[in-house]
């Protein structure tokens, strides 16, 4: 895994939003993981692609995944909530200055993808 420093793009301020933008995040003490599965069922289907004039399947053989990270500080002004049984944060604005992203890549695999038109 490679460390990336990001930012999240600015907010447009000429963009007026009835609920303002959040940050939630789950807390981690030092040297504490978390591990989770995800289960898409086979094969994914592109959104956001151009069209095409027919179905077609073609095979992914790369994978990424970005994770989120905001080192924890006063600034943030957590505050915890639960949604279902689990605690998440609530954070404040300053967390997207502080904004990190941790990326895991996986090469040589073969999933397949089927666009639609």
């Amino acid at each position: 895994m490679r460390q990336l420093r990001a930012a999240l793009q600015p907010l447009d301020p000429t963009v007026t939003r009835a609920v303002p933008p959040r940050a939630y995040a789950r807390r981690l003490r030092p040297m504490e993981s978390v591990e989770n599965k995800v289960q898409l069922a086979l094969p994914l289907r592109l959104t956001g692609a151009m069209p095409t004039d027919k179905d077609e399947k073609i095979v992914c053989s790369k994978v990424r995944l970005e994770i989120s990270v905001v080192p924890d500080s006063d600034a943030l002004a957590a505050k915890e909530q639960n949604i279902g049984s689990q605690p998440i944060w609530l954070l404040s604005a300053a967390a997207w200055r502080q904004y990190w992203i941790v990326t895991a890549e996986q090469t040589g695999l073969s999933i397949p993808i089927l666009l639609k038109k």
